[in-house]
């Protein structure tokens, strides 16, 4: 399990060596960030800040956790401090060499140049979508690791469209949801066990304007399933370049809006009685 802090006198000893400095913290200003891996030093960042604008000093993983996700916790940590500081930019100097740091900049959309790359940070971007991506990408390893299936309404075989029918109607969700006007099969989506069995779905209907999710749900233990779900809407959604979402929740459904609170927190607002609507941006 990775764990970030920021790095100050009671811990900078532990990362010292990752930032190639001496035991004792430098009293520099620069802004440091760390993570552990079940406990055990893996990655460090230095950054300094000066005004709106930063700059990417120090950034070393230990190889045996390298493409585990430490780069990009690392990143998110900095984005919510760019949030808190008012920070504009980050700028990454590169020498020729840099392969692997380059493609992952690219991959964050930086803007790169011969010997550097720059991030122009978005507060909505800051806010909003960071967190909830890094736990999408986080739930598509886990995918590989559990096995899940995921597929749109419109992917499913004919016999796995009638059970998915057949299930919304044993555990009371009704039968009329996928004979609806505005229902959506390239919206909506179904994730599936080792055993082909149903463990989370999306129901999503189309308007003119805007894309509602009317119907979510997830097993007990399927969080990682339930964030699927969103990285597969997510990834349609950004298809069309659209990236606003209404969430319908339901009175006998109140689990909907507790995993939407758990994703989204303050940024879900409240759009009528029982409807709410969150932005979703960035990469995935």
């Amino acid at each position: 399990m990775l764990e970030v802090t920021k790095i100050g006198k009671k811990n900078h000893a532990y990362f010292a060596p990752l930032l190639f400095e001496k035991e004792e913290l430098p009293q520099d200003g620069l802004v440091r960030i760390g993570v552990l891996m079940d406990g055990y030093v893996c990655g460090a960042a230095a950054f300094a800040v000066e005004d709106t604008m930063a700059e990417l000093m120090t950034v070393y993983v230990l190889e045996k956790y390298r493409r585990a996700g430490v780069a990009t916790v690392l990143f998110d940590k900095f984005c919510e401090i760019a949030q808190e500081k008012g920070i504009l930019s980050l700028t990454v100097s590169l020498t020729p060499d840099n392969g692997d740091l380059r493609a992952f900049l690219q991959n964050c959309g930086f803007e790169m140049f011969d010997s550097s790359a720059v991030y122009r940070f978005s507060f909505e971007d800051v806010c909003e979508a960071k967190p909830l991506l890094a736990d999408m990408q986080r739930a598509l390893q886990q995918r590989k690791e559990n096995m899940l299936q995921i597929l749109s309404y419109e992917e499913l075989q004919t016999y796995q469209q009638k059970e998915f029918a057949t299930y919304l109607k044993d555990h009371d969700f009704g039968d009329g949801w996928l004979e609806n006007d505005t229902f959506s099969p390239q919206l909506s989506f179904v994730v599936l066990d080792i055993k082909k069995k149903i463990v989370a779905f999306m129901i999503c209907s189309e308007h003119e304007q805007c894309v509602n999710m009317e119907l979510m749900y997830g097993s007990d233990r399927s969080y990682t399933a339930v964030l699927l779900l969103f990285a597969a809407l997510y990834a349609a959604l950004k298809k069309r370049d659209q990236t606003d979402l209404g969430i319908l929740f339901l009175a006998e459904n109140p689990q909907t809006e507790a995993v939407g609170r758990r994703l989204f927190g303050d940024n879900l607002k409240q759009t009528g009685r029982m409807t709410y609507a969150v932005r979703m941006l960035g990469e995935i």
